[in-house]
């Protein structure tokens, strides 16, 4: 590459005598600024293989769900609220238990896989 600059300026020079210098040193000035791009980046690494994935999706039965206890309606008295709030109670602790359930089930199928 250097050697057809070479070439390409000498002949510039025979044509244009006066700025043929110029032209020389625009020349390879350019090629010497070209030089880098021709030039390619080293290519990376390969990343490191993953661990296989372990499949541990709790049991359909775990993950069921269940309606939400119904809100007392119209002209309701003490009793009725207190109910409620019973049964929302017991609605939500038993959520929480099956998340636990879920948890521990999962956390057993991955000793088990290891």
């Amino acid at each position: 590459m250097i050697i057809a600059a070479g070439i390409v300026c000498s002949l510039m020079m025979t044509v244009h005598r006066g700025k043929g210098l110029l032209v020389w040193w625009m020349v390879m000035w350019s090629l010497i600024v070209l030089t880098g791009c021709t030039s390619r980046p080293a290519p990376l690494p390969e990343p490191a293989p993953l661990p296989a994935p372990i499949l541990c999706a709790a049991p359909a039965a775990m993950t069921e769900h269940e309606p939400m206890p119904r809100a007392p309606r119209g002209d309701y008295t003490q009793q009725e609220v207190a109910l409620y709030l019973l049964a929302l109670h017991r609605w939500g602790s038993r959520g929480w238990q099956r998340l636990a359930a879920i948890h521990d089930y999962t956390r057993q199928c991955r000793v088990r896989e290891q």
